[in-house]
């Protein structure tokens, strides 16, 4: 949806959301993340044989090296970079991000509600700056979206998890 309206090569970007995660390892916390250069590296390897256009290679290997990280210190170029990039983030924030975070928080440690709660507010500072990192104008907007439906998720829950029931009745 972003491409279009930034004037991103959709071809580019959807080769690079399709594979920029295709070298991610999960529950390895004892090696350095690499998995941007590691999925770009084996960008021309899965394109061999198939019709994508050769010359957009080095377009979707550039976004997928400059994917990584929550925050950034300057906009990413080209375009098709900081569209991949807020695109990546923005799976990040609003309800989709919720579906991720209890899908992935119970598989590497036991939870309870209180400690999803607590994990989900810490998360918010991250997510805040996140959202300001945004490389796109319509990129910035959703986040802003999505992070006022996360803060206000957060606040709901906490408070129907910590108040006795008879408060939270109309």
């Amino acid at each position: 949806w972003l491409a279009p309206l930034v004037g991103a090569d959709l071809e580019v970007v959807e080769c690079a959301a399709w594979l920029h995660d295709c070298r991610k390892r999960f529950g390895d916390s004892s090696s350095k993340d690499a998995h941007g250069h590691e999925s770009s590296a084996a960008v021309e390897g899965i394109l061999a044989g198939t019709d994508f256009p050769q010359a957009k290679i080095p377009a979707v290997r550039h976004a997928i090296e400059h994917h990584v990280g929550l925050h950034l210190a300057r906009k990413l170029e080209p375009i098709e970079t900081a569209c991949l990039w807020d695109c990546d983030k923005l799976s990040k924030l609003g309800a989709v991000s919720l579906l991720h975070f209890a899908c992935i928080s119970g598989a590497f440690q036991p939870v309870t509600t209180e400690l999803l709660i607590g994990r989900g507010e810490a998360w918010m500072e991250l997510a805040r700056g996140i959202a300001k990192c945004m490389n796109t104008e319509p990129g910035r907007v959703e986040a802003g979206r999505r992070l006022a439906f996360l803060e206000r998720h957060y606040r709901q829950l906490r408070r129907e998890w910590s108040e006795p029931m008879e408060t939270c009745l109309p």
